[in-house]
């Protein structure tokens, strides 16, 4: 049976072809050189936005989990329940030796 896999420079090609090459803005004439700098700043833009979107939404507490107080609640219970369940018979273990 023959494996099939892709070697790291396979993978390395790939990724470059992805990134688009470096330009050079000083050599660029008007036209290029204004949609370069608008995709630069609403490049960065948007990820000053999403950076500020994800702050934001944690300290308003909307990031985390609706019933997350619940759900650790129960587990809190549960493991009491285990733990109490455990102190049962490990006293009754103790009554049956002394007996």
């Amino acid at each position: 049976m023959e494996e099939y896999s892709i070697d790291e420079d396979e993978v390395d090609s790939l990724e470059k072809k992805d990134v688009l090459p470096p330009v050079d803005p000083t050599k660029l004439t008007w036209g290029p050189y204004l949609w370069f700098h608008m995709l630069c700043a609403a490049t960065s833009t948007l990820s000053v936005c999403d950076f500020l979107g994800e702050k934001i939404a944690s300290v308003l507490g909307i990031s985390t989990p609706k019933y997350q107080n619940a759900i650790d609640e129960y587990y809190r219970m549960k493991k009491e329940e285990e733990e109490e369940e455990e102190e049962e018979n490990r006293m009754s273990e103790e009554a049956e030796r002394q007996y």
